[in-house]
C-alpha cells in the first residue's frame, strides 16, 4: 500500500500557541488572557508574562468605604451618655417605688390604728388579754408596776386583781390609773425595762419589722 503525502492546505487551521496578553476592564484589575499570537512571530518566543496585581484599595476604590472615625467617636460619646441616662432613670424609679412602699405602709397603718381603736371601745375583754401577754412578757420579775387607763383600770378591777394573783402569785404587783395609758392597753415596769402593750407601740414594731 502507498502512502499519500500531501502539503497542507493553506486555508486548514494549524495549531496556534496563544501568548498573555493584559486586559483592563471600565477600570477594573488587570487580568491575564490568552490571544492568538501574530501570524508574523515565533511563537516559542513569547514570554508567558503578567503585571502584579495593585493592592485592593486600588483595584476597589469605591467598594470598601474608608471608616469615620469621627462618626465612630461620637456613637461611642452618645452610647455612653444614653448608658448614663438609664441608669439614672433606673436609680430614680427605685427611689420613687421605695418611697411610694413607704406612703403605702403609712397609710395602712394608720388605717389600722383606727380600726384598731374603734375596736378597742367595742371589745372589752382586750385590755385583759393584754395584760395576760404583758405580765407573761415580763419574766420572773417578783416586782411589777402595771399603767392602765383609769376607765380600763375601774371597768376590769376586779378581773386584774384574779388575773395578777393567778400569773403572779409570788410578786409584788402594783396596779395605777394613767390617763397617757391608751383605752385597751397597758405598761409594765420591770427591773429590767418597760413593756408597753399599747396599741401604737404594737402597731409601730410591727411597722419597723415590715421597713427593716
Amino acid at each position: 500500500m502507498t502512502d499519500i503525502l500531501r502539503e497542507p492546505h493553506e486555508n486548514q487551521r494549524q495549531p496556534a500557541e496563544y501568548q498573555f496578553a493584559e486586559m483592563r476592564r471600565d477600570g477594573g484589575p488587570q487580568v491575564a488572557v490568552f490571544s492568538k499570537p501574530p501570524a508574523n512571530q515565533d511563537s516559542t518566543s513569547l514570554q508567558h508574562t503578567a503585571a502584579p496585581l495593585p493592592p485592593p484599595a486600588a483595584r476597589f476604590p469605591h467598594s470598601l468605604p474608608q471608616p469615620d472615625r469621627q462618626g465612630q467617636n461620637d456613637q461611642r460619646i452618645a452610647t455612653a451618655a444614653l448608658n448614663a441616662l438609664l441608669e439614672r432613670l433606673d436609680k430614680s424609679h427605685q427611689r420613687w417605688r421605695a418611697e411610694a412602699e413607704r406612703e403605702v405602709v403609712q397609710l395602712a397603718f394608720a388605717l389600722a390604728e383606727r380600726i384598731v381603736r374603734r375596736e378597742l371601745e367595742r371589745e372589752t375583754d382586750i385590755p385583759l388579754d393584754l395584760l395576760q401577754e404583758a405580765l407573761e412578757l415580763a419574766g420572773r420579775g417578783t416586782r411589777l408596776r402595771v399603767a392602765m387607763h383609769p376607765t380600763d383600770l375601774r371597768v376590769h378591777q376586779d378581773e386584774i386583781r384574779r388575773l395578777t394573783a393567778t400569773m403572779r402569785p409570788t410578786a409584788e404587783v402594783e396596779v395605777v390609773g394613767d390617763q397617757h395609758v391608751e383605752r385597751g392597753g397597758c405598761i409594765v415596769e420591770t427591773p429590767d425595762g418597760l413593756i408597753d402593750q399599747s396599741a401604737t407601740a404594737q402597731l409601730r414594731r410591727i411597722r419597723e419589722e415590715l421597713q427593716a
